[in-house]
């Protein structure tokens, strides 16, 4: 019978140590990755979550277009307000260009999803202009 050396079962050993040291780190830093990946897909759906209410609450929608056209410059100048089933549509008649543009900044930095709006110039100094708001 033939002895074995015993320094190549020793170098044997210490190569099995060092391929699984090896993949010890490979596995670590593969489920490092899984972890982080998994916060930012939680993030996002936090954050998607968070805006869906935002979005998609007809109530809050309501409420705040009823505050902005009952505010002082807007209130004498809308001509058509109606509710419709998932839709709200707003007319406003004779505004000056300041006082639409200050309009336009109020309704396009709130939550709503205009479906449809329609910019007229009535005369040299009047626009009207009508939004069809989804709900």
């Amino acid at each position: 019978m033939n002895k074995i050396n015993p320094i190549y079962i020793l170098a044997f050993f210490v190569l099995v140590l060092i391929l699984t040291i090896i993949q010890n780190y490979s596995m670590q830093n593969k489920i490092a990755d899984a972890a982080q990946l998994v916060s930012s897909i939680k993030q996002n759906g936090q954050q998607v979550a968070t805006l869906k209410k935002h979005w998609k609450n007809p109530k809050q929608t309501r409420q705040h277009i009823d505050a902005l056209l009952n505010q002082r410059p807007f209130k004498s100048k809308v001509f058509q307000q109606e509710r419709k089933a998932g839709r709200y549509i707003i007319a406003l008649h004779h505004l000056d260009a300041p006082l639409l543009d200050r309009f336009l900044g109020k309704i396009l930095n709130e939550y709503v999803v205009l479906k449809k709006m329609t910019i007229t110039r009535v005369s040299s100094t009047d626009i009207s202009v009508a939004l069809e708001i989804e709900l």
